[in-house]
């Protein structure tokens, strides 16, 4: 019986190892080989005429099928600036989750949205800024300054918004019956 039970696991741990070793060594593996602009709009939390503009003035690299824009990882990444990700699967899951705006580092770090942001010019946290005035923040950079306590990846498929409030709801709240 333990014999079955070990070619079992074997056999998961072999497919698991195949999944992940897949593709060509020099580019990390990340969920899908192209974003679409819905995709990139809600990695950055734009809206879709902004990604669009982006392609458009070519600031963004993208190659247009149709009507339809499509982007690979490593045009993402040179467009923000950011270095690759590396092979782990937890490195990989954090450079491919939703960039963060300053407001939720700050819930994260419990501290201002300003602090943030002065960290940042600082040069204690690393941030990209997108389309010449947009800070966003990638998950995999921030670990590094802050430990890997602090960040966790946002489950696949979950909407940008459920996990982190906007800068309207309960925190502005909060702000202005404190004063």
């Amino acid at each position: 019986m333990l014999e079955g039970m070990w070619t079992s696991i074997s056999h998961q741990n072999e497919t698991e190892r195949s999944k992940t070793t897949a593709g060509t060594p020099s580019e990390p593996l990340l969920p899908t080989a192209t974003l679409g602009v819905a995709d990139l709009a809600c990695r950055y939390g734009v809206a879709d005429a902004t990604v669009r503009g982006w392609l458009r003035s070519e600031a963004l690299k993208g190659r247009r099928i149709g009507r339809a824009w499509l982007v690979s990882w490593k045009a993402l990444f040179a467009f923000e600036g950011g270095s690759v990700p590396g092979r782990s699967p937890r490195q990989r899951a954090l450079a491919a989750a939703p960039l963060m705006t300053p407001e939720e580092v700050a819930d994260l770090c419990s501290c201002s949205a300003d602090t943030v942001l002065r960290w940042r010019r600082e040069g204690r946290l690393t941030g990209l800024v997108v389309g010449g005035h947009i800070v966003r923040f990638r998950r995999d950079l921030l670990q590094n300054a802050l430990g890997p306590s602090v960040l966790v990846p946002l489950p696949s498929g979950a909407p940008r918004t459920a996990e982190h409030p906007s800068k309207t709801t309960d925190r502005g709240a909060r702000k202005t019956t404190s004063r």
